[in-house]
């Protein structure tokens, strides 16, 4: 669950924070592990204590084959809290007319997406990085985390992304046509967007893993 990958990201921090010498980077960067501390460069040292009360949070995201559904969840004491951020993307489709609408504490906005050349889901998620970073007081990202519908039999927990896990789960698209290639094609456009951000699965079909084997058959 999270609180796992919580302490996976305080191990490995230094790895994300590092520049090409193997020293502490200083460039600024909101999003991923590197990004703890907002604008201010990295801390030399960062461990599970401290990194408990940074401000951080998850990324939760759901991919269809036109829309792209988002909510932002601050972490605290390693645990999850209510959404601060929600909003849909729409008209994702072929021909169609692409749209974002979001809500903080206030009412909802409704914003336009610029036309231009391109896929429109790269071109939404550019549009998403870009209203992360200019509304105020959002705590970085961590991690993001997709639905997926079918993990098989070898993934009943969310799991960190990695070729190799994307490249088994694909071969289950079969199981379900309408959804997972889509959840798929949403974590490789999301690891474009936020190449230093953890993406992480996290399956419909992980309940079974929890059914007793009697109960299964």
């Amino acid at each position: 669950g999270w609180r796992f990958w919580l302490r996976r990201g305080a191990r490995c921090a230094r790895a994300h924070c590092t520049d090409q010498s193997g020293r502490w980077s200083q460039h600024p960067c909101r999003f991923g592990i590197a990004g703890l501390a907002g604008s201010a460069p990295c801390p030399t040292h960062i461990g599970l204590a401290s990194l408990k009360f940074i401000p951080m949070a998850i990324l939760s995201v759901n991919a269809g084959s036109s829309t792209l559904k988002f909510s932002l969840h601050p972490l605290h004491a390693g645990q999850v809290q209510p959404s601060v951020l929600t909003g849909t993307v729409q008209g994702l489709e072929p021909q169609g007319s692409p749209e974002i609408c979001w809500r903080t504490a206030g009412p909802q906005t409704r914003e336009s997406l610029a036309p231009g050349a391109g896929d429109p889901f790269d071109r939404a998620l550019q549009h998403l990085r870009e209203l992360l970073m200019r509304l105020p007081s959002l705590p970085p990202l961590v991690a993001i985390a997709h639905r997926v519908v079918h993990g098989g039999e070898r993934y009943t927990a969310s799991v960190r992304v990695t070729p190799q896990v994307l490249h088994e789960l694909a071969s289950l698209n079969s199981l379900a046509p309408l959804h997972q290639p889509h959840n798929l094609a949403g974590i490789e456009a999301f690891s474009h967007a936020f190449p230093d951000v953890p993406q992480i699965a996290c399956f419909d079909t992980a309940f079974h893993g929890t059914v007793p084997n009697d109960e299964r058959q």
